[in-house]
């Protein structure tokens, strides 16, 4: 990890640059609170818990048998509608074999107002916010592509409670299968995410290692989506200045969507392949998304509140993230 600082007449700008090995999206968005926390005066424990103590007992968690027939059936579904291999993009790429530079993407897709609404409307379906727009993202997928399921990897923070505060990796990867066809309702979409959500275990057995093993062969996400509710990081929320940068990245095939939720609003940002294919079909993803998104808090406004559909479980926990 490296640091730096830019002095200038309305204050200083702190650099910080790191591998992915040593952090993760969760540890970004901690990182500014703890410098203010660090600079008022008011830091913790610097020799509190650290991912390393973690790791050491995740690999002791590793060696114990778990009940893997249950856990590999939603992975090798997965793999095997992608002919042995990890979902794509739902829309053609343009891209060769050969390494390509990555383009990214931003978009804000909802104000806190709207962002608001939409997370109730999520609730009265069943679901969380992460539930609502992953639901948005198998919506959008069949609006653009008529493809009638959404298949991706999710990322998910796997910190345990007593690491909370700890910087570090602590990411776990999930097979997601979302139907949906042209035309499908919000609300019943969000319950098949929610039920998605729900079957994540968590912890060392969703490691990539672990995952692999399990699988008897490696596993190379290409369609990836993360949610992090950047609220509910330990210590200060991130202020509406403070930026995470991604470094310059190549890959022929992957396609990395990041859904990032604060007090202002729900911002998704993108990585891909940079060929006009693709920048032109992920901009009508993200439309077709930001469109969805959009509709649902618009409809929610103007609808009287609904109560949670009676037998649907609502997960807990609105904040939990989606990854890191």
């Amino acid at each position: 990890m490296v640091f730096a600082t830019v002095e200038g007449t309305d204050g200083t700008t702190v650099f910080i640059g790191a591998d992915h090995g040593v952090v993760d999206g969760y540890t970004l968005a901690m990182i500014p609170g703890q410098i203010r926390d660090a600079l008022d005066g008011r830091a913790q424990d610097p020799f509190g818990q650290q991912s390393l103590e973690c790791a050491a007992e995740e690999r002791k968690l590793g060696g114990v048998p778990s009940a893997e027939p249950e856990l590999a059936a939603p992975w090798r579904s997965l793999l095997d509608d992608a002919r042995g291999r990890t979902p794509a993009f739902p829309l053609p790429l343009g891209a060769s074999e050969s390494p390509n530079a990555q383009r990214s993407a931003y978009r804000w897709l909802l104000d806190g107002s709207a962002t608001t609404r939409f997370a109730t409307a999520s609730r009265a379906a069943g679901g969380t916010t992460a539930a609502g727009l992953l639901a948005c993202l198998a919506l959008a997928t069949a609006r653009v592509s008529g493809e009638r399921c959404l298949s991706l990897i999710s990322l998910a923070n796997t910190r345990p409670r007593k690491w909370r505060s700890a910087p570090g990796w602590f990411v776990g990867l999930h097979p997601v299968r979302i139907p949906a066809v042209p035309g499908a309702d919000f609300a019943g979409t969000v319950v098949l995410a929610a039920a998605e959500l729900r079957r994540r275990g968590p912890g060392p057995e969703s490691s990539l290692p672990h995952i692999s093993r399990m699988l008897r062969t490696e596993i190379h996400p290409r369609f990836v989506v993360s949610y992090l509710d950047v609220r509910r990081v330990a210590g200060r929320p991130p202020h509406p200045q403070d930026a995470m940068l991604r470094s310059r990245i190549h890959s022929p095939a992957e396609v990395y969507v990041w859904l990032t939720r604060s007090d202002r609003g729900v911002h998704l940002s993108a990585r891909f392949p940079d060929t006009p294919l693709a920048r032109t079909g992920i901009g009508r993803f993200v439309q077709a998304v930001a469109h969805t998104a959009t509709r649902v808090a618009e409809d929610h406004q103007a609808s009287p509140a609904v109560p949670s559909p009676a037998g649907r479980a609502v997960p807990q926990g609105e904040g939990d993230s989606l990854c890191a």
